[in-house]
């Protein structure tokens, strides 16, 4: 069964516990704490989350904060449950643009499947631009 709930320290417990040990390595390169930490403070500093679930099994998380800058984290699973994902993860970005004029985040070029998710979201993508040693893009989805 499948749903959607806010996320909880459980729920990002339990969603890092199913990464590899290379997604993990780099979300903590990137958030300079820990895996688990890391979810946790986004969500604390997020005025909305979301986390998707099947047979209780987070397969994605995300949320956005005061500003409009949304983040969204897969996992895993979402390769077994990929209609519910992509239906879903739509659902949650339409509740989010509805909180905010401009939505906005920026992803790593290297980030093949999330930026062609993002278009598919309806995200409008800058040009690249050198951060943190990669090439990045800026993702916008305005009203």
């Amino acid at each position: 069964m499948t749903k959607t709930q806010p996320i909880t320290p459980a729920i990002a417990e339990r969603f890092v516990a199913l990464y590899d040990e290379v997604a993990r390595d780099e979300l903590e390169a990137l958030s300079g704490v820990g895996a688990v930490a890391a979810i946790n403070r986004a969500a604390e500093r997020s005025v909305y989350t979301f986390a998707g679930l099947k047979d209780g099994e987070p397969l994605f998380l995300g949320g956005v904060n005061s500003e409009g800058q949304v983040w969204m984290l897969g996992g895993p699973g979402i390769a077994g449950a990929k209609k519910f994902y992509l239906r879903e993860t739509r659902r949650q970005t339409e509740i989010m643009q509805a909180m905010f004029p401009r939505l906005w985040t920026c992803v790593a070029l290297s980030y093949c499947r999330s930026i062609r998710w993002l278009k598919w979201l309806g995200f409008e993508l800058s040009e690249p631009f050198a951060a943190l040693g990669r090439q990045i893009v800026k993702a916008e989805r305005v009203r």
